[in-house]
Formats: structure tokens, C-alpha cells, sequence
């Protein structure tokens, strides 16, 4: 098995659709990325994102978090992969949290801001579902900050 601590989330403001595609700048506060991180716990870890089905999601589960916490501003997780992963598929990769949560809007267009950042929307009850391993850029990565870095030691080692 391969044992990574890794940010699979960042407080913030992203870009989320409602059920009718409509999107909307959405404010990520540390109170819920709190509650989330316990919802993580023997989530699985996919290779790949937007991943919708179990049918889809299945075969590309590679391991599940073992543990989460919350660390302002991050949700940091312990993922466990399976021994057949190549650590040089996974070095690099960028961490996207799959969830689910109520977003909700003040009605009237109202924006609002946070570190300067403009929102019209805020997530309530947010639950995590899985951790992707995307490519650095996917939509819906959360950036550097949440990316896999193994030290090139452990890679030659493999």
C-alpha cells in the first residue's frame, strides 16, 4: 500500500452549477469544510475526475482515505492506494474533492466578498464523496495547493 497526507480541499470561493446548470460563484466556509472532513473517512480515491456512476466510478477507484481533518484552510486526508499503483502516475496529480451540499443564494443577485473574492452563493451541509486525482488544470481541482508531491526518491524506489 501507498500512504499519502495530502490538501484534497481549500476554503474558498469555486464555481458550482445548480440542478439546472446555472452557475454561480459559491463560498466554501471553513465551518462546513470542518463537518466535511469527517464525511471523507473510507471514502474511495478515484484516478480521473467526474466520475457520475458507480458503474463509471469503479473502475477507477485506486485506494480510500483513511483519515481527514480539518487544517485552516484545508481539509487534509490521508489516502491509502493500492500497492499496484504507480507512484509516477499519481506524483503531480491535483486533489478534487467530489461532494454534495445545499447551495444557497440570497435571491436577489446580492454579491458578497471574501478575501476579496465576489460570491452570490454559499454551500451548506457539505459532504464528501470521493478524492480525484486529476491533471493539473481540470476543472474542479482546487489548484497547487491540493496537488500530490512525492519526493523523487520514493518514485525511483517503486
Amino acid at each position: 500500500m501507498i500512504t499519502v497526507v495530502a490538501n484534497v480541499f481549500k476554503t474558498g470561493v469555486y464555481v458550482e452549477e445548480d440542478r439546472e446548470g446555472v452557475e454561480y460563484p459559491t463560498f466554501f466556509p471553513p465551518s462546513e469544510c470542518r463537518k466535511a472532513a469527517a464525511s471523507l473517512v473510507k471514502r474511495p480515491v478515484l484516478m480521473g475526475c467526474h466520475a457520475f456512476t458507480w458503474a463509471k466510478m469503479r473502475h477507477r477507484i485506486i485506494g480510500f482515505v483513511a483519515d481527514a481533518r480539518y487544517d485552516h484552510p484545508f481539509i487534509r486526508a490521508q489516502l491509502v492506494l493500492w500497492p499496484w499503483t504507480d507512484p509516477a502516475d499519481i506524483d503531480g496529480r491535483h486533489l478534487s474533492l467530489g461532494h454534495t451540499n445545499k447551495m444557497f443564494t440570497s435571491g436577489n443577485g446580492e454579491i458578497r466578498t471574501v478575501a476579496h473574492v465576489p460570491y452570490t452563493a454559499i454551500a451548506r451541509d457539505l459532504i464528501g464523496l470521493h478524492v480525484s486525482l486529476g491533471r493539473p488544470g481540470q476543472k474542479g481541482a482546487c489548484g497547487a495547493d491540493c496537488s500530490i508531491q512525492l519526493n523523487k526518491e520514493f518514485i525511483n524506489a517503486a
